[in-house]
């Protein structure tokens, strides 16, 4: 049965996300569908859409049998198979400021036709006006020196939210240099709200499959200061704290560098082949967040300048 009547339509206002929404919402949100917590800031849309098929629950399906991490999950239907003609979403909202940047990440579970029946995951930063891709490497940027590049969103590993998974696998979706993105396409940021939307959709051939599951589905404000969350453990600088003026790196192969402030402002850039050092005597003692490039990987850590 549908959980609708806890699931909230959101036709709040714009001016309604005030800053005080911002830092009330956590730094980090999972949605582990076990229970109602945080369950405000998704909606299950059943105005628009009535026949919207995401429902939260346990799966009783021919595949689908059980959550992830718990029995429950939000999946396409717990009891039938997804139907034909359908696009069903959900939406998660959370609080932007001009520099906020998130980490989103979870477990998904697929079994569906390949490629005509299929999921993708999107953001929006104008209130729903236009939608990023943001579940595959399609997006485009202007790069370093004018060039026209595609976005790598996810990270570790590619993710196909299509065919058969064989069991659940793991998402993870790096937002950094979005407004690169919102530049390419000419995308404005006009709220302080992200929607994050997950749909799935079926064409006209009916294929008794039972569709798409998420669970774990985890948003980080990439400022928030659980960042240990988000760094990776094989990479790092020295001295960190660093009082020296110099930041040295492990990593011998990196080909770009990006510091930004608490407040996701980039306060200084490198870019070339094989950066050993860096040079922050002129930032001002604090706490940032350093990216690297490493081919084409991003790696971070915490830097602290004492």
């Amino acid at each position: 049965m549908k959980i609708a009547s806890f699931l909230f339509l959101f036709f709040v206002s714009l001016n309604s996300f005030s800053q005080a929404w911002f830092e009330l919402y956590p730094f980090k949100v999972v949605y582990s569908f076990e229970d109602t917590v945080n369950l405000e800031y998704l909606n299950v849309d059943t105005v628009t859409n009535p026949n919207n098929v995401w429902e939260i629950g346990q799966p009783q399906k021919t595949v689908f049998v059980n959550g992830n991490s718990s029995p429950t999950a939000i999946v396409t239907d717990t009891l039938m198979p997804y139907p034909i003609n359908d696009t069903s979403e959900f939406i998660i909202e959370v609080p932007v400021n001009d520099f906020t940047l998130y980490h989103v990440y979870g477990d998904y579970f697929v079994d569906s036709d390949t490629i005509n029946d299929y999921g993708k995951i999107e953001v929006s930063y104008d209130h729903g006006a236009n939608w990023i891709m943001i579940s595959d490497d399609t997006s485009k940027y202007l790069g370093w020196g004018g060039d026209t590049l595609s976005f790598p969103w996810t990270h570790d590993s590619l993710f196909q939210l299509t065919g058969s998974s064989g069991g659940w696998k793991h998402f993870n979706i790096h937002l950094e240099h979005y407004e690169n993105v919102l530049s390419y396409y000419s995308i404005p940021a006009t709220t302080d709200t992200a929607l994050y939307k997950f749909s799935f959709i079926s064409d006209g051939n009916f294929d008794n499959r039972d569709g798409l599951m998420f669970d774990n589905i985890t948003i980080v404000s990439v400022y928030a200061f659980s960042l240990e969350e988000l760094e990776d453990q094989n990479f790092g600088v020295y001295p960190n704290p660093n009082s020296t003026g110099t930041v040295f790196f492990k990593d011998k192969n990196i080909n770009e560098i990006s510091i930004k402030d608490m407040q996701g402002k980039v306060v200084l850039t490198q870019k070339y082949d094989k950066i050993e050092s860096i040079d922050i005597s002129e930032l001002p003692n604090g706490v940032y967040l350093l990216v690297a490039t490493v081919g084409e990987e991003k790696r971070s850590c915490k830097l602290i300048k004492s």
